[in-house]
């Protein structure tokens, strides 16, 4: 009962709004007399969840923002309160999903390994009890050309494909990929994805069908149950990798869509950043697959089946991969990022299509600027949300005050979602914004290396010379009101 107890709170409130609303119409008592007692049960209502909303352990920032719309918009602001908010806090602990993901782990924790690495991979390995492994990673700057490489290593493949995907869309890049995992379906190559539905809605249901009825096993994260909307239904699967027999592995930035290999027309040139690697860290990502598709499916897999014993001779980095999701009560996410901004000294550089940080986040990197730590902030010059590119906009500006430098890609829809601090990076799917950090399903992986450290600084290099640098912009009036919408919405989106 206690797993559904919001659902069914969630349920009676919509149906009490809605059979109100009915028995007005149908009586025609819309006068004084009946709106009066409507909104005065409404407001009751509104009571009920602002004093509950206050005792819950939701994130604050969202909390207040909640409560402003249930009071000023007591129908609609409780509607939406019931359906979207986030609600993290409901999850289970950090240990509790540790215990529940060994199951399907391939590598085995080691703690002793703990000692002989350096405090900031200590940390998290501890944390989200990952070991940290040497790999090959490959880097590629354009979308083009980690789909090239993709569909080369692809038409390698002997044993199985596994893939999970946020974005699908019916383009020129599916064709190619759609036809040439048929044909190794075909050679009895085992193909298995995870598409997250909302992200996928696009797509007819009989182009699913094709692809199942060729040999491809397929199932959705989180499929919406129209007409009814679900307050889970914001959270989405945000993972985007490819995992080809256990061997090689790509991910990064990329959907299935024309505009991640730059195809667009809309778009043009679509700034991005993806990699490949080998290793046995690619157990690890492998695991979140095992996972997923259990969670989803009901089917458990053999883990030992999909198990990489290789040992890499030719290294350029070492990486450590965790996930990150809803499932749990806490953002460790958030955590680790507060963590590394705090533990820098000389400089954070960060790319992100959205920066919409918490105040926590806020607040380190303002903490960072007063050490006299440089930071710098890149993002798009070419929106793809308009309001949610002002938002960016409107808390960059807030750290140039502080010293930061912010970065406006020219001309371009910048996707990369990656971040060095001092000698050590981050690469992976999640945004600087409260999607990624509270209800998106995530992967990141933690990047040590001079030598791909020295890349990605190039490539923030190359970001440098095609961007614009952002001015501070002084508060007016309208700025006033800017800063008060955007306080009060950056919670939710």
């Amino acid at each position: 009962m206690k797993k559904y107890k919001w659902l069914i709170v969630d349920f009676l409130t919509i149906s009490f709004i809605i059979s109100i609303t009915t028995i007005f119409v149908a009586l025609g008592k819309w006068d004084w007399k009946w709106c009066s007692i409507f909104f005065i049960i409404s407001y009751f209502l509104n009571s009920i969840f602002v004093i509950f909303s206050l005792a819950n352990n939701d994130n604050p920032r969202e909390k207040l923002s909640w409560i402003f719309f249930m009071i000023c918009i007591p129908c609609i602001g409780l509607i939406f309160y019931s359906l979207f908010r986030i609600r993290k806090q409901v999850g289970i602990s950090i240990e509790e999903f540790n215990n529940e993901f060994d199951e399907f782990r391939i590598n085995k924790f080691v703690d002793e390994q703990n000692q002989k690495i350096n405090h900031i991979a200590r940390w998290e390995s501890s944390l989200v009890k990952k070991n940290l492994y040497e790999t090959n990673l490959k880097i590629f700057n354009h979308g083009y050309e980690a789909y090239d490489q993709l569909l080369k290593d692809i038409k390698k493949s002997k044993k199985y494909i596994h893939i999970e995907m946020y974005i699908l869309k019916i383009s020129e890049i599916y064709e190619k990929l759609k036809h040439l995992l048929i044909k190794k379906a075909k050679e009895g190559i085992e193909v298995r994805i995870i598409f997250d539905r909302f992200g996928s809605w696009k797509v007819p249901i009989d182009e699913f069908k094709t692809l199942k009825k060729h040999g491809i096993k397929l199932c959705f994260f989180n499929v919406p149950i129209y007409p009814y909307v679900r307050n889970t239904d914001n959270r989405r699967l945000h993972r985007k990798f490819f995992i080809i027999d256990g061997e090689i592995i790509h991910f990064g930035g990329l959907n299935i869509s024309d505009e991640y290999c730059s195809f667009s027309t809309k778009y043009g040139y679509w700034a991005d950043s993806n990699f490949s690697m080998t290793g046995k860290v690619i157990n690890d990502y492998e695991s979140i697959f095992l996972y997923d598709w259990f969670k989803i499916t009901k089917e458990k897999l053999n883990k030992n089946q999909y198990k990489n014993n290789i040992n890499e001779t030719k290294t350029n980095a070492s990486i450590l991969n965790f996930q990150e999701g809803p499932i749990l009560n806490t953002s460790y996410l958030e955590d680790s990022l507060n963590y590394w901004i705090n533990n820098s000294t000389k400089i954070i550089r960060i790319a992100t299509p959205y920066f919409i940080p918490t105040d926590s986040i806020l607040n380190s990197l303002k903490n960072a600027l007063t050490r006299g730590v440089q930071i710098e902030i890149y993002i798009p010059g070419k929106p793809d949300k308009k309001f949610t590119y002002k938002a960016t906009l409107f808390y960059s500006n807030k750290l140039i005050k502080y010293g930061a430098k912010i970065f406006i890609y020219d001309n371009t829809f910048l996707h990369s979602k990656f971040a060095i601090f001092d000698d050590f990076a981050y690469v992976g799917t999640n945004n600087l914004d409260m999607r990624s950090l509270y209800t998106n399903h995530e992967s990141i992986n933690l990047l040590f290396g001079k030598e791909v450290i020295k890349h990605l600084n190039k490539i923030f290099d190359t970001y440098a010379q095609f961007s614009t640098i952002k001015t501070y912009e002084k508060t007016c009036f309208k700025k006033l009101i800017k800063t008060f919408l955007f306080k009060l919405t950056s919670p939710l989106m």
